[in-house]
């Protein structure tokens, strides 16, 4: 059976710093297509040799690949060695002729590997560019968040905000009740048992002591034999005794 090949395109610019696709880079270990990626150098390259560098993350394999540039243009083809599931990343460089790294850039995303198709998922999707595939999600999200706001999902406001205090006693607490729509939201607050026990009344007594003969003071409950009036703007306290 003849394996079918399946082409990515590449833009590299070194002295812009970008190496960029408009391809999804998804790929599928042991699948039955063959992988090759092209290159376009946006920039003429002439003299100094161009070094491919694929990393693939959980093996730690690296695997570096001379591209024989003409007309400022390459390929290469990927083999099973690298292509196991996972993430890989990318790097190409200009080398010179000691072998020494003259420049280089990376591709900015992880290129993933998968071990196998999730369920409805094609091989290779059609060839959309980023730029669609971002402008799509946008629309989702912006058409979300346009039904979100006409249900008043993040409108918020108030509308009447009241409060009740019963006349019982005990442990103070309060409960709220919301009704309304966010747009004019009503707030009733239910304070319960805010007032306190009732305390003890007591009254000063005074009492002649009859072995001394002093007068003395006691407190009482009882104040029966207690009196008092108003004289000429003064409190008056009269004790029967």
């Amino acid at each position: 059976m003849i394996s079918a090949l399946k082409v990515f395109n590449f833009r590299v610019n070194f002295s812009k710093g970008t190496f960029k696709s408009d391809q999804k880079l998804i790929l599928i270990e042991k699948d039955n297509k063959s992988i090759k990626f092209e290159f376009n150098f946006e920039e003429d390259i002439d003299g100094p040799k161009v070094l491919l560098k694929i990393k693939h993350y959980y093996t730690g394999t690296v695997k570096e690949i001379i591209l024989n540039v003409t007309d400022n243009k390459a390929s290469c083809l990927l083999t099973n060695d690298i292509l196991i599931a996972g993430n890989m990343k990318m790097s190409i460089s200009l080398v010179g002729s000691d072998d020494e790294i003259l420049t280089s850039t990376e591709y900015v995303e992880n290129i993933i590997v998968k071990e196998e198709l999730g369920e409805g998922e094609e091989p290779f999707p059609e060839d959309v560019s980023v730029l669609e595939e971002l402008i799509s999600d946008v629309t989702k999200i912006r058409d979300s968040l346009l039904k979100d706001l006409e249900d008043g999902a993040f409108a918020t406001g108030f509308g009447t905000i009241t409060a009740t205090v019963d006349e019982n006693t005990g442990t103070p607490s309060v409960t709220v009740t919301a009704s309304g729509t966010n747009q004019e939201k009503n707030l009733l607050f239910n304070f319960k048992n805010l007032k306190g026990e009732k305390g003890d009344v007591n009254f000063c007594k005074f009492d002649v002591n009859p072995e001394t003969g002093r007068l003395e003071m006691t407190t009482t409950d009882d104040f029966s034999g207690l009196k008092f009036s108003i004289e000429d703007d003064h409190l008056v306290a009269e004790v029967e005794v």
